[in-house]
């Protein structure tokens, strides 16, 4: 209720989990691509630069893949996605960081040491963490999720 007696309507909206998914990916990727600028103080060598064949300086390597270039929303909510990770243990974290790696849960899972169902299940409950996380910051208040509201949208 409000100063006049009204009951007050705040509509709270709830991140959807495949949104936290994708933005959680995203965040990793964009903290992959952007410039360290302690680097230039690792990259002190001692040997002479490669004298490349000829077969091999004239254009003749392997086509690579375009990099990932991080837009302006991508770079001001990269932190606001890694907060939901704050405090995530170590291996679910990992989880995450590879499958934005691209890593398929069967590689996850020869990872870890498990099936991939297991890789999976896993990985589902790291982005049930991560989800949690996202709403209950949203309001301020503690945020306990209605298993209904998941359930329909799981990965």
């Amino acid at each position: 209720m409000n100063i006049r007696g009204r009951v007050s309507k705040r509509i709270i909206e709830t991140i959807d989990i495949i949104d936290v998914e994708r933005r959680l990916l995203r965040a990793l990727k964009t903290l992959r691509a952007l410039p360290d600028p302690d680097r230039r103080f690792f990259n002190q060598q001692a040997w002479p630069d490669v004298v490349h064949l000829s077969n091999e300086a004239y254009g003749y390597t392997e086509a690579t893949m375009p990099r990932f270039r991080p837009s302006a929303f991508d770079v001001s909510d990269c932190l606001n996605a890694l907060e939901w990770v704050r405090g995530m243990e170590a291996p679910d974290l990992r989880l995450i960081v590879s499958r934005s790696f691209g890593f398929s849960f069967k590689q996850m899972g020869q990872r870890i040491g498990k099936s991939d169902e297991t890789a999976a299940r896993r990985y589902k409950d790291a982005l049930l963490y991560a989800w949690w996380k996202a709403n209950g910051s949203q309001n301020g208040k503690a945020f306990t999720p209605n298993l209904a509201m998941v359930v329909d949208h799981a990965v």
